[in-house]
């Protein structure tokens, strides 16, 4: 299923009208729904945070779902149109997301293993794909390539985007690419 950013809008419209755990009523009554300069600043942010969510998530993450969180928990935080880059903050907060999921999965995997390590013909399927060795980088290592790569950034606005320094996302560059060369020569090999 494909959401868009006016699903998006009306679903972080429909959160903060609702009965919330998070907001007390002074917030409730305030920020009653989203206001129409954040409407607009969702609207024209939401395709490039998008592919970059798709890049940055899992392979088994829906990169809307990953926006969507990001969205919500910053917004719970503070007003967007109150952000001097709101991009790099919501792009900041898409890798934290993705990270948070990342951690969760592999605990989870980790335990199921550890369940049905005692469990007779246990099998774990995986299937081949040319995406699969980019899957095994960092959230941060899959985010740093593919702004310098893709969307052309320089070093020096992925460090502000992801709240590294310049040359930790040189490095990180770097040491990323050299992952996926030895992963392309030990596939030849």
């Amino acid at each position: 299923m494909r959401v868009n950013a006016s699903c998006c809008v009306q679903s972080l419209g429909g959160v903060e009208q609702g009965n919330d755990a998070w907001m007390d009523q002074r917030e409730m009554t305030s920020r009653a729904s989203l206001d129409r300069e954040t409407e607009q600043l969702i609207r024209a942010l939401y395709p490039s945070l998008r592919r970059f969510a798709a890049v940055a998530g899992a392979s088994e993450s829906d990169p809307d779902d990953l926006v969507q969180e990001a969205l919500l928990r910053s917004i719970r935080a503070r007003s967007l149109v109150e952000i001097e880059f709101p991009e790099a903050y919501l792009r900041r907060a898409i890798l934290n997301v993705a990270s948070n999921e990342r951690r969760s999965t592999r605990r989870r995997s980790s335990r199921l293993r550890r369940v049905s390590s005692g469990l007779d013909g246990a099998t774990n399927d995986t299937y081949p794909s040319d995406l699969a060795d980019l899957f095994h980088l960092s959230s941060v290592a899959r985010a740093v390539l593919f702004m310098a790569e893709v969307e052309n950034a320089t070093h020096r606005e992925v460090a502000e985007t992801l709240g590294i320094s310049e040359s930790n996302s040189r490095m990180v560059a770097a040491r990323a690419r050299a992952a996926l060369r030895l992963n392309l020569k030990e596939e030849t090999s």
